[in-house]
Formats: C-alpha cells, sequence, structure tokens
C-alpha cells in the first residue's frame, strides 16, 4: 500500500568531472589574436608534477585545481592573459619547457581583486607558453573566465617595425 513502507535514507553523490584541460598534456591552444574560455573548475585537479613556484608575497607552491592553455606564437609580440570575471581566487603562471621541467617566465596573483593579469609580455616564435590558470589554494574554484590576447610585432615590407622613426 501506499505510504506504508519503513523509513530511510538516499545518499546522493556527485561527482563533477574535470574540465578537457585539467591536465598538461591536455592543454586548450589559445592561438590566435583573441581566445576566451570558461570553465567549471570545481571538479579540476593538480597534478603531482604541477610547477610549485613563488608569485609575489602570498602565493607560494602548487595552487589548486589547475587548468591549462598553450600559446604557440606564429610570431614575436605581446601576449596578454587574464582571469578577470571568475568567481573566485586565482593565480596564472606562463611557463616554456617540457612538462617536468618547467621554467616559470611570468606569473601574477590578485592584480583585480581576487583575478589575476599578466599584460604584455614579450613571445618570441618557435616557443611555446604554457599557461597555467589555478585556484589559490585548495578550496579556490569555481567559474574560470579565461581570456588571452596577442599583439604580434608589425613589420613591413621595408623591414621597419611599425612605430620606427628608421
Amino acid at each position: 500500500a501506499y505510504g506504508s513502507g519503513t523509513g530511510g535514507s538516499l545518499n546522493l553523490s556527485v561527482a563533477l568531472l574535470p574540465p578537457p584541460n585539467d591536465d598538461f598534456n591536455a592543454a586548450l591552444s589559445a592561438s590566435g589574436l583573441s581566445y576566451s574560455d570558461y570553465e567549471n573548475t570545481t571538479g579540476a585537479t593538480t597534478a603531482g608534477d604541477d610547477p610549485s613556484f613563488v608569485c609575489g608575497i602570498y602565493f607560494s607552491g602548487q595552487g589548486a585545481h589547475s587548468v591549462w592553455y598553450d600559446f604557440p606564437p606564429v610570431g614575436s609580440g605581446l601576449l596578454s592573459v587574464d582571469t578577470v570575471g571568475s568567481n573566485y581566487d586565482t593565480v596564472l603562471g606562463i611557463f616554456t619547457g617540457p612538462r617536468g621541467a618547467l621554467s616559470l617566465v611570468a606569473c601574477n596573483d590578485d592584480w583585480v581583486g581576487l583575478q589575476s593579469v599578466i599584460a604584455n609580455l614579450p613571445v618570441a616564435a618557435g616557443t611555446t607558453y604554457h599557461i597555467a590558470a589555478l585556484g589559490f589554494n585548495g578550496t579556490a574554484y569555481g567559474a574560470l573566465d579565461f581570456a588571452s590576447s596577442f599583439l604580434p610585432d608589425l613589420v613591413f615590407s621595408d623591414g621597419f617595425e611599425s612605430g620606427g622613426l628608421g
């Protein structure tokens, strides 16, 4: 009969899957003049060989809930990346080199409130720049708003760079 059963409880556990760029080897390509991506980093992990680094006076370590982007410039120019619009405390690190032996090129923690900005980083063709967007600590994750822009050096056919006087 309806309603005549014994009481009980139902335990429901929901595990969020990691974003597609959760691992260094699955980095999304942030190529082109501008790029934007939105990720839920709640299910993102931190690999044992994610780089540990110092950025500013407050951040030191691996951070947490990292996601990865690669930027392979087609020429030299200036790269800017940011997490402005994210709803949690972010850190950005830009690296060169292979997995497990990355070299820190630039980093930022808390440029705009708790979000990070790296602006006008000189980059060169032939080098892939690996960008880690991560949470400040183990409880920092959520809606990541990642953006990058690239301003290439402009060289005219006469060989003079734009803005130069010859």
